[in-house]
């Protein structure tokens, strides 16, 4: 009887490894090879670990073509398990790619600290502007938790003056806020706290607005 149950669970334990849950894959090339099902490829990836279990997890940016309509993009976190498959954790909004088409905007990534840091730049011809995004597995949940933006412009005149570099550091969480201004020689810092809503990575539209006042 008991070699009988222990046949069993056998079978079963294999029946789990060979046939992993829905959003389960059993490595990075099953992901990709269902994404490419629905039409969608991986432009960027990222790896690190995101819940601090010693594995190394999986952050990809999925594109899907469309004909004669701007490519959509989302981002894609993939949290890597004991057994070796990787778990769809959480994705992003799926938008329109419009840095694929613009000479003055851009994005990029990185996964450090247990947390995925995405930062969206833009700039003029005498302004930069850019925001990076904390996210983080928090309570359970997969949300904002840090946001910093910042500005800077260069003068095309001989005043140092003019020149200025404008920071703000929010920790989504408290709303402790640390706001500096360099303008010319001049430093001003400001530390408040301010009300802030939960924004959750799912909602991520991939813009500079995101999460915005």
């Amino acid at each position: 009887m008991r070699s009988i149950f222990t046949l069993l669970m056998l079978i079963v334990c294999v029946r789990g490894v060979a046939n992993p849950a829905a959003n389960e894959y059993n490595s990075k090339d099953h992901f990709l090879k269902q994404a490419s099902l629905k039409n969608q490829k991986m432009l960027f990836q990222r790896t690190g670990d995101l819940n601090s279990d010693g594995l190394e997890d999986w952050v990809i940016v999925l594109s899907k073509d469309r004909a004669e309509e701007v490519a959509l993009i989302k981002l894609v976190v993939l949290t890597k398990l004991r057994t070796g498959h990787y778990a769809e954790s959480v994705s992003s909004m799926e938008v329109e790619d419009y840095y694929r088409l613009s000479s003055t905007s851009s994005f990029d990534f990185e996964v450090k600290n247990s947390s995925i840091y995405f930062e969206v730049s833009a700039h003029t011809y005498d302004e930069v502007f850019s925001t990076v995004y904390q996210f983080k597995l928090y309570n359970g949940v997969w949300r904002l938790v840090g946001k910093k933006t910042s500005s800077s412009n260069v003068a095309s005149g001989e005043n140092p003056d003019d020149d200025f570099r404008k920071v703000e550091d929010v920790n989504m969480l408290s709303g402790f806020t640390i706001s500096t201004l360099v303008r010319g020689n001049k430093k001003s810092e400001r530390r408040f706290t301010k009300k802030i809503k939960t924004h959750l990575l799912k909602d991520f539209d991939f813009s500079g607005t995101y999460a915005a006042p």
